[in-house]
C-alpha cells in the first residue's frame, strides 16, 4: 500500500496498518515490507499460505 493509494481511498496509515493486521491474522493475506518502502500485500485462500488464483 503506498501513500497514493492510502490517499486515493482516504486511508489513515493506521487505518491502514490495522486493517491489514487484522485481514493477516485471520488467514487472508500476506503482508511484507522493508524499512521506508510500501507494504506488499498478496490476496491468500483463505487459510493457507496459497496465493489467491484470480481468472
Amino acid at each position: 500500500m503506498t501513500r497514493r493509494h492510502m490517499a486515493l481511498w482516504s486511508l489513515s496509515r493506521d487505518a491502514c496498518g490495522d486493517a491489514l493486521r487484522l485481514l493477516r491474522g485471520h488467514g487472508l493475506v500476506l503482508v511484507w515490507s522493508a524499512p521506508g518502502r510500501a507494504r506488499v500485500v498478496v490476496l491468500t485462500e483463505p487459510g493457507s499460505d496459497t496465493p489467491l488464483t484470480i481468472s
